[in-house]
């Protein structure tokens, strides 16, 4: 907290004498609030999940150097030793692409830059501005940006307190926002003009929390053990599950973790309200460090090592053959599995330092199946991947396999 403590100071010293403060100091000083509390809880998750095994001698599942038990038919999370080589042209490879990209500038207003959140099914942006300091440090605006699908400048969405991620669907943008003194988020979905509020139990404040496919929203409240589904902005939050965890969602189908049964996961149907349920290894539900991501035929896990890719019509895994990229910041780094029609992208990028250690490997999931690496963070949704090429990202529809 001294650190927090400090920048406080030195931002309201930096006020005095200039006039009021800026309408968004409250929102800044908030978001590194958030920023730094998420950032603690993912390095106690990581120490406690380490103690645990080191303690009962059971093998741990977020280490890539051992082995694991999984049940019958499913695969494990084994290591690698083949790593992926860094294009020397940020271009994919191995990946069957429309011939020409699109070239879409970082630039925002007042010399920050964007840092994407991920890419929607219509192919728009959404990230928050960012500068970068002495040693790579990143300061963010606070401010939700979006960039639409076509030739068209930056807009401003929003200035949520908070603000350290977000989603887009059709027609829609989700975000979650520090509202009230009872609640870390609230999740807040705008649709036109004015943000309306989803609910009033607040959103599970880590990756994951809520998902966006089409126009319909999948949320987990701040119990962690109730999923909320909704149409549009205007929909009527309704409970699909009491004793879970939304992990994924690729329309109709949210993928439910079981938080009362190691290893069972549910596969509901947001519109019939229709329930499958399956299993994963006991050690993939119980690692909160876990990242999953859900396409309409595929469910994909990882835990920084290895990517597991599971055919939701035979719930077949198959364990991707590479090693995962890792980037090296000062804080750690922050790792994204994202899915969509026809690819699943592991992504990682620091938190501070040198940017440009950020990478990803695209995996396409149909057709004949293949791998490819990039020198720089991406996503997928849709027939959509973006990758970030230095100061520009560029986004490219999959073609037909």
């Amino acid at each position: 907290m001294r650190e927090l403590e400090r920048e406080i100071a030195e931002r309201l010293r930096a006020q005095a004498g200039t006039g009021p403060p800026p309408p968004d100091l409250a929102a800044r000083i908030l978001h590194g609030v958030s920023v730094r509390r998420r950032r603690r809880r993912a390095a106690e998750a990581t120490a406690v999940t380490l103690a645990v095994v080191a303690a009962i001698g059971l093998p741990a599942y977020v280490s890539a150097d051992r082995q694991h038990t999984h049940p019958a038919g499913a695969a494990p999370l084994a290591p690698h030793t083949t790593a992926p080589g860094r294009n020397s042209g940020l271009q994919p490879t191995s990946v069957t692409m429309t011939p020409d990209d699109e070239e879409i500038p970082r630039q925002l207003p007042g010399g920050w830059l964007l840092s994407a959140y991920g890419v929607g099914s219509d192919g728009g942006l959404l990230g928050v501005g960012v500068k970068y300091g002495a040693k790579g440090v990143q300061q963010e605006d606070g401010r939700l940006w979006r960039i639409s699908n076509g030739d068209t400048a930056p807009a401003p969405i929003a200035d949520p307190a908070g603000l350290w991620t977000a989603a887009s669907g059709d027609g829609i943008v989700v975000w979650p926002e520090h509202r009230d003194a009872q609640h870390d988020f609230q999740l807040l979905c705008r649709s036109g003009g004015t943000a309306r509020q989803m609910g009033a139990g607040g959103v599970a404040g880590d990756s994951g929390g809520f998902h966006v496919d089409r126009d319909v929203i999948v949320w987990t409240d701040e119990s962690r053990r109730t999923v909320w589904t909704a149409k549009g902005c205007a929909g009527s939050p309704r409970a699909i599950d009491t004793a879970g965890y939304a992990v994924a969602f690729s329309y109709p189908y949210a993928y439910v973790v079981d938080t009362t049964a190691p290893g069972r996961i549910r596969k509901v149907d947001v519109g019939t309200g229709a329930v499958v349920t399956r299993t994963l290894p006991s050690a993939v539900t119980q690692d909160a460090t876990v990242l999953f991501a859900a396409g309409p035929r595929t469910l994909s896990y990882s835990d920084g090592h290895g990517l597991v890719v599971i055919d939701t019509g035979t719930w077949r895994p198959h364990t991707v053959s590479t090693r995962l990229p890792h980037s090296k910041g000062i804080n750690g780094e922050q790792t994204i599995l994202t899915a969509g029609d026809d690819a699943v992208v592991y992504s990682t990028r620091p938190l501070d330092g040198d940017p440009e250690t950020d990478g990803a490997v695209v995996y396409r999931t149909t057709g004949q199946a293949k791998l490819s690496t990039l020198a720089g963070e991406a996503y997928t949704k849709g027939k959509w991947l973006v990758w970030r090429d230095h100061d520009v990202y560029r986004r490219q529809q999959l073609s037909p396999p």
